[in-house]
């Protein structure tokens, strides 16, 4: 069973609850656990060639077609050439949206992976009801850039600023810090209070 993440996390996200997690409740019901990472985050910085730090322009040029063409593809080849087995996904997220992409692209994956799990799918984001994320998707040339500029290419990484700047205001300001995850991450806004702060 391969397990993908979504953006702005890490295959940490299959662990964090222990014993309940999906990771853990899978490999006591008897299945093989693998853990995908997506290019982007503190656990993806390793390429034959290229050096994050020093070839980040080739390095962090990539998108989700590529991330599901070559990545999640090699790692559903690599793990039925390891076992031997057929490799069941379950994606979340951007996870999805990697998988969408690579069982379109490359009709050969349609047979390794028996087993498709969606989980909060994504393919396009025309539709979300978050103003901030439908602004940042239309605006991706811009954000782009200003992301470039910046030189803030690593997702929730401890060296990239914007994660430390999160990491400050969860820390400080708690409720702040769930209202701009929930403008990040929920579709609509919801009430908070001291007991969801």
């Amino acid at each position: 069973m391969l397990l993908w993440h979504g953006m702005g996390s890490s295959a940490v996200t299959f662990l964090v609850n222990g014993e309940d997690s999906p990771a853990f409740i899978l490999a006591e019901a008897g299945y093989d656990v693998w853990l995908g990472n997506t290019r982007g985050n503190s656990f993806s910085r390793k390429h034959r060639s290229l050096n994050p730090d020093k070839d980040k322009k080739k390095f962090w040029d990539f998108t989700f077609v590529k991330a599901g063409r070559y990545d999640v593809s090699a790692a559903v080849f690599f793990i039925h050439r390891l076992t031997g087995q057929y490799v069941p996904y379950i994606g979340h997220s951007a996870g999805t949206t990697q998988m969408f992409s690579a069982l379109s692209e490359n009709t050969i994956l349609n047979f390794y992976v028996p087993l498709y799990v969606a989980m909060a799918p994504v393919t396009k984001l025309t539709k979300t009801k978050s103003d901030l994320i439908r602004k940042l998707s239309k605006n991706y040339v811009t954000v782009s850039k200003a992301v470039k500029t910046l030189n803030q290419n690593e997702v929730l990484s401890r060296r990239n600023v914007a994660s430390k700047a999160m990491n400050f205001i969860c820390m400080s300001v708690p409720k702040m810090c769930s209202k701009t995850v929930s403008m990040l991450t929920f579709t609509q806004a919801t009430k908070w209070d001291s007991a969801t702060a």
